[in-house]
């Protein structure tokens, strides 16, 4: 037998082992688990929110008139319905 031979039987012996290993720990696992226990109560399904528009594009503000004229007005002071707002 070759030592590359004797390598890969090594490496199968030990893969079936873990194997063995594992089916072991499962039916002890299987095992330990009272027969009695009762599943848990189900979970409500989980709502997630619906999601958001996508925010309305940008649209470039049309050219302002440059030569606009601001106006100012002279306004008379708020008045309250009962007259004078605490004056």
């Amino acid at each position: 037998m070759t030592a590359r031979a004797w390598a890969q039987a090594s490496e199968w012996e030990q893969y079936r082992a873990r194997k063995a290993e594992a089916k072991a720990a499962r039916a002890e696992a299987a095992a330990m688990q009272p027969d009695d226990e009762v599943p848990a109560a189900p979970v409500a399904p989980v709502v997630l929110p619906a999601p958001r528009p996508a925010p309305a594009p940008v649209l470039e503000p049309e050219t302002a008139d440059v030569d606009q004229e601001l106006v100012l007005e002279d306004l008379p002071p708020a008045r309250c319905a009962t007259g004078g707002c605490g004056r």
